[in-house]
């Protein structure tokens, strides 16, 4: 799949990290960046009554899903390593960026390279979901050297298509508007996994991330790619 047209990457943001100067990665929030309220209310929607903002406006919301609302302030405060900024991981997904430069991640030959920590010491699977970018081999390199939470679990693959499956975010119950309880029977809502195709929970998720599933997956060796754990 062929990533839209796209300027150069934007501007870099660097930090020092144990005496180390590092870039810190596009789509990761910064101090300054802060959630922003919105009261959760029942609202009509094209699919009937979903998880609605009481002062809901257009931007609130992308392929009809709801979305967290956060401040977009790249560089202003401390970054938050690992963590993620919802709209600027949205714009990697749907643009094919970069996550740490956040430019255009395609290669000459069409395909676009994932670098992901190894669930359970296993290769990238046709098929498989996730909600991590694509990357440059230069930037993954980058991101291997620098991350410990990449360090020695990571694997690594060239994907032909990319397409949209769903989103992960936080599951309301339809009577409460209450986070529904997570599965592990934990005390803190988790981020839950659900296809555009599932009508009938997708109104409910107040979505933070973008997933996305991965067809074509060619298993590349990171030594291959210059990438030491």
């Amino acid at each position: 799949m062929s990533a839209p047209p796209q300027s150069p990457a934007p501007a870099q943001h660097y930090w020092t990290v144990r005496g180390q100067k590092v870039r810190v990665p596009y789509f990761v929030p910064w101090s300054g960046e802060k959630s922003l309220p919105g009261r959760l209310v029942h609202r009509p929607g094209p699919g009937g009554i979903g998880l609605g903002y009481a002062d809901e406006i257009p931007g609130d919301r992308f392929r009809g899903v709801l979305w967290v609302r956060m401040q977009r302030g790249q560089g202003n405060g401390r970054p938050h390593l690992p963590g993620v900024h919802p709209l600027r991981q949205r714009r990697c997904m749907g643009f094919f960026l970069c996550q740490v430069c956040g430019g255009p991640a395609e290669r000459a030959d069409g395909r676009h390279l994932f670098v992901m920590r190894a669930a359970n010491g296993l290769p990238i699977a046709e098929g498989e979901r996730t909600q991590t970018p694509p990357v440059h081999e230069e930037c993954a390199r980058e991101s291997v050297r620098d991350c410990p939470h990449l360090r020695g679990t990571f694997t690594a693959a060239l994907v032909e298509h990319i397409p949209l499956w769903g989103v992960a975010g936080i599951e309301y119950n339809p009577l409460t508007l209450r986070p529904r309880a997570p599965a592990d029977g934990g005390k803190s809502p988790m981020l839950t996994e659900v296809a555009y195709e599932d009508r009938s929970r997708i109104g409910w998720i107040q979505a933070a991330r973008e997933v996305i599933s991965l067809h074509g997956v060619t298993t590349v060796d990171p030594a291959d790619l210059g990438l030491a754990s």
